[in-house]
């Protein structure tokens, strides 16, 4: 099993994100779940945070369509790994709205390393396994 986790920032316009997010939410839960692929997905002050976990084929597959999707930009990619077991199942994407209080740890992933890094990475885990444990 392998876990990919990226940041982004959006490009979506305060009046279009509501629904362009709903429309996200929707397209991954069909196509994840197709794919075996789980995952979640965080937009907090005009950033993306999302983990995806399954096959590394597939993985990489959607991450490259995520990458070329014009709803945002400064794709990056901050951590790549293999996991003994999902964290996100049975999740094929989860989503609970915006959580702008996280929105400072994502934006640092844009540039962060080292130690803060790290704990921008377990910040955001910490509030995703709080997400997908209700």
């Amino acid at each position: 099993m392998f876990q990919l986790f990226y940041v982004s920032v959006s490009t979506l316009s305060d009046a279009d994100a509501h629904s362009e997010i709903e429309k996200i939410v929707n397209g991954s839960i069909i196509y994840n779940a197709a794919q075996g692929i789980t995952g979640a997905l965080i937009f907090a002050r005009g950033h993306f945070a999302q983990a995806l976990e399954g096959d590394e084929g597939r993985v990489d597959t959607l991450m490259e369509a995520i990458v070329r999707d014009a709803r945002h930009r400064r794709v990056t990619v901050v951590e790549r790994s293999q996991i003994a077991q999902p964290r996100f199942a049975p999740w094929s994407m989860a989503y609970d709205g915006s959580a702008s209080y996280i929105g400072g740890p994502i934006e640092s992933l844009l540039k962060a390393t080292g130690r803060e890094k790290l704990e921008n990475i377990r910040r955001i885990y910490s509030l995703m396994d709080e997400l997908t444990a209700s």
